[in-house]
């Protein structure tokens, strides 16, 4: 393993790679940002954000870089751990104490994200932030700047990690992304996250046949009443952001309003036996059969067009260029099916 390049004595950071140009274009275009953090946070353009000492790095729907929070003056700490080395590390000027950052393949976090990626980003962040001596209580919201003149940079190479790649570094103390149910986060980084979600789907499971089947509950009203609930639940030491609480709430309130049904006793009978038993007219099974194959069509084309917004939403996103041809990517649909069936959702193509 190459050494760090530092020493007690250090006073000139060696010179800038590609991280750092990384760090700007994925950086939100309107960032959290500060110049003291006592005094709170704004929400500024990227050109005005850059121009502060304390920035938003990733987003609310991407996450493109493990940071650590160190409390201490060893900035050789990461090679003393045998841990790989950080992309950056951002140093105060006075004492030495520095924000490390690892830049990760960029996992969603968005309300369309898969949740198995994201926990297992957060038990390689736990690991790394014991092993690293780091804050347990960063919230991982804003990062020292590292174009700003107040720190020290140390710019260390330009490699993008895999989250496998990091994971062979340390042992996860808990498979979180295979757990199903009492999932114990710790409250910071990425974990407030998954805590979130956990707590409040499984809560949700409980209360939406109540709300929904036998209160008559509205569907705004249970996505008002699932919102109150995960404010209620983001008690953590150092709680999220509010839009990450609303994100979380939407994905949550949407799906199980729209897709849970605890199993009954009561025979299926498809998806039209209600409609026919309903109708005035005859219906012979032919009939019948042209109907139901038209709903299921139907049915069918609604979801595809929500895969193909969802992975143009993850795309905008991470800042990738949106296109047939990276949807098609994403989604696994083909170029023709986009270009015949949904060109619509293409404006700008």
């Amino acid at each position: 393993m190459q050494s760090l390049p530092l020493s007690q004595e250090t006073e000139n950071p060696p010179e800038r790679k590609d991280s750092v140009d990384r760090f700007y274009e994925l950086a939100p275009d309107k960032p959290y940002c500060t110049d003291d953090k006592a005094s709170g946070l704004i929400i500024r353009s990227k050109d005005y954000a850059f121009a502060r000492s304390y920035i938003q790095h990733n987003t609310i729907a991407m996450c493109h870089w493990l940071t650590f929070d160190q409390d201490h003056d060893n900035l050789t700490q990461w090679e003393d751990a045998c841990l790989p080395q950080p992309n950056l590390i951002v140093r105060n000027l006075n004492n030495r104490k520095a924000h490390v950052s690892y830049a990760i393949e960029s996992v969603c976090t968005s309300d369309a994200a898969y949740p198995k990626p994201m926990a297992y980003a957060q038990a390689i962040q736990e690991a790394y932030c014991e092993r690293l001596q780091a804050d347990p209580g960063y919230t991982g919201l804003i990062t020292k700047n590292p174009l700003h003149e107040d720190w020290h940079l140390w710019e260390l190479h330009s490699k993008v990690y895999k989250l496998g790649e990091l994971a062979d570094y340390v042992e996860l103390k808990r498979r979180y992304w295979t757990r199903k149910r009492a999932v114990n986060y710790e409250h910071y980084g990425l974990g407030r996250n998954c805590a979130l979600f956990h707590r409040l789907r499984y809560w949700a499971y409980d209360w939406v046949t109540y709300h929904r089947d036998e209160q008559g509950t509205t569907y705004v009203e249970w996505m008002q009443i699932v919102l109150v609930k995960a404010e209620s639940y983001n008690d953590f030491p150092q709680p999220l952001p509010y839009g990450e609480i609303k994100s979380t709430a939407k994905s949550v309130g949407k799906w199980v309003w729209t897709e849970f049904f605890p199993k009954t006793k009561r025979k299926r009978r498809g998806a039209m036996a209600d409609s026919f038993a309903n109708s005035d007219l005859p219906l012979d099974l032919t009939t019948k059969q042209r109907l139901s194959a038209r709903r299921t069509n139907e049915t069918r084309k609604l979801a595809t067009k929500e895969k193909i917004v969802d992975a143009i939403g993850q795309l905008t996103a991470a800042g990738k260029k949106v296109n047939k041809s990276s949807v098609s990517r994403v989604t696994g649909l083909s170029r023709q099916i986009l270009s015949r069936s949904y060109a619509h959702l293409f404006i700008n193509e």
